[in-house]
């Protein structure tokens, strides 16, 4: 029911743009198998609709320092280590999830395009659908 609201491809391909090949299909998939929502509070201001949503899903802080940490261990057993290889990589360590999940409330806004409700693909929602990559993003 997301999807009539939401843009994947765009929510996805923030992460890495070769992502969106149809050989990642399963890793698409296994970025939101998990995710659990539900929708606290919702208002309109300003001809936006702001939402306050609860989202459960994988913890991506663990994913991520997990995923880094096996492609320098990769990289340091052979030369050279292609954009396909680490995203495998990736998707083996989505597919095993031991990494915990986590649990993050934050405001989405969605938007009227065409007679039909989006929400907007910001920093929040990223943060949101993607538990503990904010803390990521400011160490890197």
């Amino acid at each position: 029911e997301v999807e009539k609201y939401l843009n994947y491809s765009e929510l996805i391909s923030g992460l890495d743009k070769n992502i969106m090949e149809e050989k990642f299909i399963n890793l698409q998939k296994n970025l939101f198998n998990t995710m659990e929502w539900s929708i606290e509070n919702i208002k309109e201001e300003d001809g936006i609709v702001v939402a306050i949503v609860e989202v459960t899903n994988k913890n991506y802080k663990n994913i991520i320092i997990e995923w880094l940490k096996q492609i320098v261990e990769l990289k340091s057993e052979t030369e050279e280590l292609s954009n396909e290889e680490s995203l495998q990589v990736l998707e083996k360590i989505l597919i095993e999830n031991n990494n915990g999940t986590q649990s993050v409330i934050k405001k989405i806004q969605l938007m009227e395009q065409d007679g039909e409700w989006k929400i907007i693909v910001d920093d929040e929602l990223i943060n949101l659908v993607y538990p503990g990559i904010e803390a990521i993003d400011s160490v890197l």
